[in-house]
């Protein structure tokens, strides 16, 4: 219904170009998903909104209020100073271990891949992610309809080529081409009225993403990790992060041996979602 149909969903979470980590500009010529959600609000009546900056002690550090587009751009300016982390760059090519821990993103376990970029800014450390995944549910709709078949994905890979850094420039600018754009819009469109990627299909036994043999080849390349969670499920860990370890408590990730009594170099991050990392 509306905005929460699956077509919404699709052209918001892929056809519009994203916005880099911590970009707050225009991504370019395309209207981004930024850009469409504050023109839908407009066209809703919206006028006015409250944006608060909360910090790692859960202290509020800045409250913005007006038009639903400046308020929030203040409020993100300022974000972008109180969430800064100035990591090295000897810490973070020579770190052994980076602790990651997804709070506050971390009562969803489909939120764990908002940490994941830690991944690419210590490319020689062990990654462990510690996550609360609180609720327990980590059922994602929207994952299991890219995943559903080949076209689905390839379609998916079509809808990226707008976002800036995605693809080499080359492939980027044939995929980005009116006629593919085209193509995998309506395609997709289609597989909507075709693919049930409810939560009552999934109870029911019906998960496609296993039975996408390209799309388990796709997650068995992710790297490996160490999670450290009780509540995360397995059958998540077993779908979307085959290579990675989950224990269920911080003593049994020690007991397994992947926090070694000799020193090493790690690298902490507290509240790894909205962290923005710079260089000194």
């Amino acid at each position: 219904p509306g905005s929460a149909g699956l077509r919404s969903i699709a052209e918001l979470h892929s056809f519009s170009p994203k916005r880099q980590r911590g970009d707050t500009d225009s991504s370019g010529r395309h209207p981004d998903g930024r850009e469409l959600i504050e023109a839908f609000a407009s066209r809703a009546g919206l006028d006015f909104s409250i944006n608060t900056v909360v910090n790692t002690r859960r202290e509020v550090t800045g409250l913005f209020a007006g038009s639903h587009i400046d308020a929030h751009r203040r409020a993100v300016e300022h974000a972008s100073k109180v969430y800064q982390t100035i990591v090295s760059a000897d810490v973070r090519q020579n770190a052994d271990i980076v602790i990651v821990n997804g709070y506050p993103m971390d009562a969803d376990p489909v939120q764990v891949s908002k940490s994941q970029w830690v991944g690419r800014l210590f490319p020689g450390a062990q990654m462990i992610l510690v996550d609360d995944a609180c609720d327990g549910i980590a059922y994602h709709g929207w994952s299991e309809f890219q995943k559903a078949n080949v076209t689905n994905m390839l379609c998916g890979t079509i809808s990226e080529a707008r976002t800036a850094g995605r693809y080499p420039a080359p492939l980027a600018a044939l995929l980005s081409r009116r006629f593919f754009h085209r193509w995998a819009t309506r395609r997709f469109a289609r597989q909507v009225n075709h693919i049930d990627v409810s939560y009552q299909a999934f109870e029911a036994g019906k998960p496609l993403l296993f039975r996408n043999s390209l799309a388990k080849r796709v997650m068995a390349k992710r790297a490996p990790l160490i999670i450290c969670s009780a509540e995360f499920p397995e059958w998540k860990r077993q779908a979307q992060f085959p290579n990675s370890l989950l224990y269920r408590s911080w003593e049994e990730v020690g007991t397994a041996g992947h926090l070694p009594d000799k020193p090493l170099r790690v690298a902490v991050l507290p509240c790894a979602p909205l962290q923005l990392v710079s260089e000194i």
